[in-house]
């Protein structure tokens, strides 16, 4: 089974899942990023042929990267988005933010600043020639309105044949941070 890391800044943490079983067979039903009801019963068949598996499924899956305080997202190979989590949905996203899931980034250029849509697509790009993890940091408008400073860990994750199959990114808000250390450059 291939497995993806991913690093959860805050703590440092590296957390493996092994994705590739989610993202390769997921039916995705119409924009949501919830799976549908023919992968669940699938997975509850697995789960009593063996009950090891059952942290395994995709509604655990689902569980876990919501419960991801940071925002996290997972695109194909063509930078379409195929996934995000709650954080996601909620800080970058808004309760009335636009429908991302089998869309790119390209697609949003009247909604994004012109710098971050560059910037975004050149990092994802590098990753997709060179497979890997790469950290950068990135400032953006949010959902509440504000410009929020990110540090953005992305990682390259691949199916059970072992043949890239795309990227999933971490996005730590470090904006206090920012803030503190500007406040500390301009006391000294």
């Amino acid at each position: 089974s291939k497995m993806v890391q991913l690093v959860f800044a805050e703590a440092l943490t590296l957390m493996t899942l092994s994705l590739a079983p989610f993202l390769r067979t997921a039916k995705l039903c119409d924009v949501s990023k919830r799976w549908s009801m023919t992968d669940l019963n699938e997975d509850r068949k697995r789960e009593h042929e063996n009950p090891c598996r059952s942290i395994h499924t995709r509604p655990f899956f689902d569980i876990l990267i919501d419960a991801i305080p940071c925002p996290v997202y997972y695109k194909d190979t063509k930078g379409v988005y195929i996934g995000y989590n709650k954080a996601f949905g909620d800080q970058i996203l808004g309760p009335n933010g636009c429908r991302i899931i089998g869309r790119s980034m390209s697609e949003f250029e009247k909604r994004i600043p012109a710098e971050l849509l560059e910037l975004t697509l050149r990092k994802d790009s590098k990753p997709l020639k060179t497979p890997g993890r790469q950290v950068y940091e990135i400032s953006m408008p949010c959902a509440d309105g504000k410009i929020r400073h990110f540090e953005v860990h992305k990682s390259t994750y691949t199916d059970p044949e072992g043949n890239l199959a795309g990227i999933i990114g971490i996005m730590q808000d470090i904006s206090e941070a920012k803030i503190a250390q500007a406040q500390l450059v301009a006391y000294r």
